[in-house]
């Protein structure tokens, strides 16, 4: 069984559809999953940044290239909220974007939490 967020029909990671894609190499999924996670912080800190400048030209491509980066890997509540960022941006929605980069810090940090599991990916 996958793990869910709570109050939320997005699972954190849907690590048995990343493995299906990747032909059931759990180490690849490990190693893909690391990379996300290592690169996710830096991206969030540039978002961040361009939200407080109301780059929104900027905002809108990082939501972006969370999105993809975040699907990739089966963050799928991560992946869904930099959609509604990547949207909030675009509209140029300072209180909505902000509201929304919140919940992306603490999905990331769910994201972490899941992988934290010695077991996670046979979840």
């Amino acid at each position: 069984m996958e793990n869910r967020s709570a109050g939320n029909d997005k699972k954190t990671l849907a690590v048995e559809s990343v493995l299906e894609r990747l032909g059931g190499d759990k180490e690849l999924l490990g190693e893909v999953v690391e990379l996300f996670l290592a690169e996710v912080p830096e991206i969030l800190t540039q978002l961040k940044k361009s939200l407080e400048a109301e780059d929104w030209k900027s905002a809108a491509k990082l939501a972006h290239t969370l999105k993809g980066s975040s699907s990739n890997v089966g963050a799928e509540k991560f992946a869904h909220l930099a959609l509604i960022l990547e949207t909030e941006s675009k509209e140029q929605d300072i209180e909505g974007a902000f509201r929304v980069y919140r919940q992306l810090n603490d999905e990331y940090l769910a994201v972490r939490q899941f992988v934290s599991d010695p077991g996670w990916i046979g979840k």
